[in-house]
């Protein structure tokens, strides 16, 4: 009873359509007059910060502190894919008001196109934010979103390779079981998002176990 009662608990996660987990993340961005394309930038400007994506909303924040360079007057992120040596179009107009001191450029909106920002988020590799200001109309500092994105996907690759091994583990464990019961595994799989393995270990190990088993 207290199995069928925990997958009555998770027939609506399996039952739920693979679009409706939404994606969201947050990179961490450095800027430079040197990265400026096709430049030259400000070499004695710099800034960091943050940009968090989330494309069920359109939600788009950013967090930056700078320093070398005048008052910015635009922020930017452009792309996609824009040529060696060239600068791709602004993508997402960002404000330079800011809910900080000086020095700070933090703020957020909400993005009307929900697919630039599933764009983005699929492909940051290919886009770039960019603070312009008056001596510098071009641009001041820039810097790479996508170069950002090499830790979280070393991260996704680590957690692959982890449930990977514990649904290995489970297979040896219960042996062969009907194929249905496998799909759901595998279902499960696209559908639940669930940091511990072993946690995701234990939940499909209730699923493979078969009919009647006690």
């Amino acid at each position: 009873m207290r199995k069928l009662a925990s997958l009555v608990a998770l027939a609506p996660l399996l039952l739920a359509p693979s679009g409706a987990l939404a994606a969201s993340a947050t990179y961490n961005v450095s800027m430079t007059g040197v990265q400026e394309v096709p430049g030259p930038g400000d070499p004695d400007g710099s800034a960091s910060g943050t940009i968090t994506l989330d494309d069920a909303s359109g939600l788009v924040s950013w967090s930056f502190t700078y320093a070398g360079i005048d008052v910015p007057t635009a922020m930017h992120i452009h792309g996609p894919n824009a040529p060696a040596g060239a600068t791709a179009s602004p993508f997402i107009f960002l404000s330079t008001a800011t809910t900080g001191g000086a020095g700070t450029l933090m703020g957020s909106l909400v993005h009307a196109d929900l697919a630039q920002v599933t764009q983005i988020l699929s492909s940051p590799d290919s886009f770039y934010v960019n603070i312009h200001n008056e001596p510098f109309l071009g641009g001041a500092i820039s810097g790479l979103v996508g170069a950002l994105a090499q830790a979280k996907r070393a991260q996704a690759v680590d957690r692959r390779r982890d449930l990977e091994r514990a649904r290995s583990r489970e297979l040896a464990r219960v042996g062969a079981r009907p194929v249905q019961r496998i799909e759901v595994v595998e279902s499960l799989d696209r559908e639940l998002r669930v940091e511990d393995p072993e946690q995701l270990a234990q939940t499909r190990l209730l699923l493979l176990e078969p009919a009647g088993h006690p």
